[in-house]
């Protein structure tokens, strides 16, 4: 669970910060878990990325926040560090 409401003084865009850990919220930077794991693979969703090493440049600098939660927008699926 998200430990922030948006808009709130304890959250900060992209990621909200809580007693309980660092949670990243991410939209169309990787559409699903296996996208975010894996940013070198070769199966990507249709769309996700038009300039693949922008792209992936931009998810690593994602990824080097080190959260503890990170949130899909685009899948259920919840990963846990």
């Amino acid at each position: 669970m998200v430990g922030c409401l948006w808009g709130s003084a304890a959250c900060t865009w992209p990621a909200c910060r809580a007693s309980t850990g660092f949670d990243l919220l991410i939209g169309d930077a990787a559409y699903t878990p296996r996208v975010y794991a894996d940013p070198v693979g070769d199966r990507l969703p249709s769309g996700q990325a038009s300039d693949l090493p922008t792209w992936r440049d931009s998810l690593r600098r994602i990824q080097s926040l080190d959260p503890d939660r990170v949130h899909f927008c685009h899948h259920t699926d919840v990963l846990h560090r």
